[in-house]
């Protein structure tokens, strides 16, 4: 990036600077070599301006920005009119939880635009667990929760619909510093939910897919608080939209392999409701 004419570049801005007012000025005076210059504080100020210079101005542009890259991840996963018009969905599935049940078990999630959803699992060897967001309220096993339990299902709704909240709210999204995974560099837009909550995910720079999602949580006994992280293969188009049918999440490791989705434009709100004791409790174990 050029900062100046003449083609300085940045890294050479300051010494331009230093260059510009520390040189000789003045004329000769008949047969004296004497030379006018800057006095020494001035100088010194001028170093620390040229220090300072140095320091803020960036060097490079990055070559996209997060609204770019959100941009590209929205088309990849169908573009803004397909993503619109799946406002809903339904996935049934296998899950395989390592530290729940030895068995294959079911699962069924139900998912309504922008904060419903309901998440059945249910091993062989154990009740069904039932999981229920309505905005603000959350329900695990029939009974109303809150702070982490909440949060975490509100962060499970975002990631199952990130394209779409990033159309919704692109001045939450940030970008952060890239990573890598498997010798792949791998670009991260954070998203801001608020509360201290965020939810980042780590998108292919060339493809525009989702490979990692990144779920924060405040957690007061914890002071880095809760992390729970989600890994996406086995990408399907349904209806012009873009699905992953495999995820691994890590909390604990579980492995959820989806079956059939079917998406619409709406579902019933009765299926948000609570049924009278309905969904035995439970924790962690993916969904």
């Amino acid at each position: 990036m050029l900062l100046v004419r003449n083609n300085i570049r940045a890294f050479e801005y300051p010494l331009f600077l230093l260059w510009l007012f520390c040189r000789p000025t003045g004329t000769f005076s008949g047969t004296s070599n004497r030379r006018h210059h800057v006095p020494r504080t001035a100088l010194a100020g001028l170093v620390s301006l040229a220090l300072f210079t140095l320091l803020v101005v960036p060097s490079n542009a990055p070559a996209q920005d997060a609204v770019e890259l959100a941009a590209l991840c929205v088309e990849a996963y169908g573009g803004e009119e397909a993503i619109a018009a799946a406002s809903a969905f339904v996935q049934t599935g296998e899950i395989v939880s390592t530290g729940r049940s030895p068995e294959p078990g079911r699962i069924l999630r139900a998912f309504h635009r922008p904060d419903k959803l309901r998440v059945e699992i249910e091993y062989p060897d154990r009740d069904v667990e039932l999981r229920v967001l309505v905005g603000s309220k959350g329900w695990r096993g029939g009974r109303p929760v809150g702070g982490p339990m909440h949060y975490s299902m509100v962060l499970q709704a975002i990631r199952l619909d990130y394209p779409a909240f990033l159309l919704a709210a692109p001045e939450q999204v940030s970008e952060g510093e890239p990573v890598e995974r498997d010798g792949r560099e791998f670009r991260v837009l954070v998203m801001d939910v608020g509360a201290g909550l965020t939810l980042s995910a780590e998108v292919d720079p060339e493809s525009g897919r989702i490979h990692r999602t990144i779920a924060h949580i405040p957690f007061d006994r914890l002071p880095e608080g809760l992390e729970f992280i989600n890994e996406y293969s086995d990408f399907r188009e349904v209806n012009g939209v873009l699905f992953a049918f495999k995820e691994v999440t890590y909390a604990p490791v579980s492995y959820t392999h989806l079956r059939a989705h079917e998406t619409t434009a709406s579902i019933s709100y009765a299926v948000f409701c609570l049924k009278m004791g309905g969904g035995g409790g439970g924790g962690g174990g993916g969904g």
